[in-house]
């Protein structure tokens, strides 16, 4: 992205480097994806490519938890400003919002309320739905996920929870095509 921006700019989506918030727009921009997004990618892979007996490992644990510390900076962040870099959206956002909703919407991470409004904002504008009209592919898996816990599976989808602590602290919720464990009706 940041190479686009520069190929083919100027553009509104990337600060000056003398505005003010261009360190937080720097910071975040590569957060994005480098720091969120790819310890999601590991629990993706661990939790659904590898093979069953492997799937709940440390690697997948310790990534999940490098989400979620990564996760505590953008929420500081977003408790000052109403986008990530500042009072308008950048590429910043674009990069965060990416990672928020591959963790959501894969069943790695369940969003809470600040994540799922920040989310809101930044993907209900105009240029957003004019990208996700351009895709398919992208359009089609955004229609299948639900955006809640509990909420709003497709059919034929069945969901598992995982957490340390049981009922408590953390946890994610995984969606499988097939029920996770022996059941019956």
């Amino acid at each position: 992205m940041e190479y686009l921006m520069a190929r083919y700019g100027p553009t509104p989506l990337a600060p000056d480097v003398h505005d003010p918030v261009f360190p937080a727009y720097q910071q975040f921009l590569h957060l994005g994806e480098a720091g969120l997004a790819m310890p999601v990618n590991v629990v993706i892979a661990s939790r659904m490519l590898a093979p069953e007996a492997e799937r709940d490992n440390w690697s997948s644990n310790w990534a999940l938890s490098i989400f979620q510390s990564r996760l505590g900076l953008v929420m500081r962040q977003l408790a000052r400003t109403p986008f990530i870099a500042g009072d308008r959206f950048t590429a910043a956002d674009i990069s965060v919002t990416y990672a928020l909703e591959l963790a959501q919407r894969t069943g790695c991470f369940s969003l809470g309320e600040a994540e799922r409004a920040y989310v809101a904002r930044t993907s209900g504008r105009e240029a957003y739905g004019r990208a996700m009209e351009t895709c398919a592919a992208t359009k089609a898996w955004a229609a299948e996920a639900s955006r809640q816990a509990h909420a709003d599976l497709p059919p034929g989808t069945y969901e598992r929870e995982l957490g340390r602590e049981g009922f408590y602290g953390p946890s994610t919720q995984m969606h499988h095509r097939h029920p996770p464990t022996g059941w019956s009706s």
